[in-house]
């Protein structure tokens, strides 16, 4: 039974160089904003939070990072340098166990040390899929031979990253269903979020000018896709096949038409799994597989065809040596393969898969809660090695936006220009996946929350009445360059996309209506 994970021994060797890809970007993308982000006057300044040594043991669980043994940008930035390295690593091949485990454990501080600019849905499958990667991989150390430049996975992990999949793909088709948002029944969602997600892009404009009939047939799709199809995962090799085909199809398009960081490129990687190497070698260059210095090694069927072409030019001394050499190699096998290590490598993945059905249960209420299953899940939520996944949930219908304006004399007010969320009406939505700006997003999940006055706000406010040049640098355009402003007004306003001919009438890509003032700040308010 487990000889046929033997089958995944390019996919699995792909894959571990496309997680390597995915790490390397999430450290970078979040390295070269944390200045702004959670530095002393920041967004989110992390000495302030990580400083309390009387409450550091205790915060270890509930927070684990290694941030509290040094709460500054400094150490933070060197932590993200350190996986860049690791990851860059990865990338190139070197695929152990204790390598992504390293990778876990930086990209986990630099999560929980962010805050909210980290609580995205990508971010903990990211680190949950670094985690069983650890277990997946050799653990020894050590530089690859030629001769052995493939790892061997752990058969036992493999069937872990498919429910992974599985309970991402389901869980996301099930949410919509099941949280009360009439649209995905209505088959109207898709009416909405091309103009309304965090970051549009180009062709988002495009999509939204579809007709309906066509965007209620792209709904079907994605219902049937995240419903159906995850299903086959667990029958056959065919129907996996077709599986991840389906999945690696929506997520394309899913980038085709948004600004989603990393999240399509990393469910793409998970996809990869489900592909056996007899058909990625039909569908990859053999090119390519020699550029990136990986090969297959030989086959059994191989072996034995070889072996019966060459055996007339084998002497009996020869094949008496071989055949020694074989029993060797069978006795140490057998030896390395003892039943503690058999009873280990199957009891974590048994346990992992346990408390992830309980939890995939407990997030779409199909399941009550089990005893002790709520003590367990508190016990290890705090590591994201296993969580519950539900992208768009609930569409949202409108699109509310937070603008900022700044003033220094209290009559002639300027307003502020974000790098990619919408601002101007005539700027052309941008491309920028896989990099994802933190503080763009986050302005979006505010703007949605407006009856709440968001402490992110209030700090962005604080800064730019400062000036503060690592925040500064989060945004497009500052309007005061030589002196801060003494007054700032933040208001909200709708934005929707134009049609075709707006477009062409005018340039704009968007039209917005003033909705409230949010708040106003004089500069008083922020003296030290």
């Amino acid at each position: 039974m487990l000889n046929k994970f033997n089958n995944y021994l390019l996919a699995v060797n792909l894959f571990g160089r496309l997680l390597g890809l995915n790490c390397l970007i999430a450290f970078i993308s979040l390295m070269i904003q944390l200045p702004g982000l959670i530095s002393d006057h920041g967004l989110f300044p992390v000495s302030k939070i990580f400083t309390h040594t009387e409450i550091m043991q205790s915060n270890w669980f509930i927070c684990p990072s290694l941030v509290w043994l040094m709460p500054n940008l400094t150490a933070m930035i060197f932590l993200g340098f350190l996986g860049t390295v690791l990851a860059s690593l990865t990338m190139f091949g070197y695929l152990r166990g204790l390598v992504f485990l390293l990778m876990y454990i930086l990209y986990l501080s630099l999560c929980k040390a962010c805050g909210p600019f980290t609580e995205f849905q990508w971010d903990a499958l990211l680190l949950e899929s670094c985690f069983l990667a650890v277990f997946l991989y050799p653990f020894r150390l050590g530089l690859r031979s030629p001769q052995a430049n493939i790892a061997k996975p752990n058969p036992y992990i493999l069937p872990l990253y498919w429910f992974l999949l599985f309970k991402l793909m389901l869980g996301s088709g099930l949410v919509k269903l099941t949280n009360g948002d009439n649209s995905w029944m209505q088959l109207q969602a898709l009416w909405y979020h091309f103009a309304t997600q965090p970051l549009p892009n180009p062709i988002a404009y495009i999509f939204n000018q579809l007709p309906h009939m066509l965007l209620d047939l792209g709904v079907i799709l994605v219902l049937v896709i995240e419903l159906v199809f995850p299903f086959f995962i667990f029958i056959n090799q065919r129907l996996r096949i077709l599986a991840a085909g389906c999945f690696i199809f929506l997520q394309l398009l899913i980038a085709f038409t948004g600004n989603y960081a990393f999240f399509n490129l990393l469910t793409i990687t998970l996809s990869i799994l489900l592909l056996n190497d007899e058909f990625l070698t039909k569908i990859i260059p053999h090119q390519f597989l020699n550029l990136i210095q990986l090969k297959l090694p030989p086959t059994k069927s191989n072996l034995i065809t070889t072996s019966k072409n060459n055996i007339q030019n084998l002497n009996p001394e020869l094949l008496t040596l071989i055949s020694s050499e074989d029993s060797k190699l069978n006795s140490r096998k057998g030896f390395q393969l003892n039943k503690l290590g058999h009873i280990f490598k199957l009891c974590l993945p048994l346990s992992l898969l346990m408390l992830g059905i309980i939890k995939l249960g407990h997030s779409l209420n199909l399941v009550y809660e089990l005893p002790f299953s709520q003590i367990i899940e508190n016990t290890i939520d705090p590591f994201l090695i296993d969580n519950s996944y539900g992208l768009f949930a609930v569409m949202t219908k409108t699109r509310p936006e937070i603008i900022i304006e700044g003033s220094c004399d209290g009559i002639n007010f300027y307003e502020y220009t974000f790098k990619f969320k919408p601002g101007p009406l005539n700027r052309v939505p941008p491309i920028i996946a896989p990099y994802q700006p933190r503080l763009d997003w986050q302005l979006w999940f505010i703007a949605l929350d407006e009856n709440n006055l968001s402490p992110i706000l209030k700090n962005l406010v604080s800064a730019l009445m400062q000036n503060y040049q690592p925040v500064l640098a989060l945004l497009d355009k500052n309007p005061f360059p030589d002196k801060p402003p003494t007054i700032i007004k933040v208001y909200l306003y709708d934005y929707h996309f134009t049609n075709f001919k707006q477009l062409l009438n005018t340039g704009n890509f968007w039209t917005r209506d003033h909705k409230r003032e949010y708040f106003e700040v004089k500069k008083q308010i922020f003296k030290q």
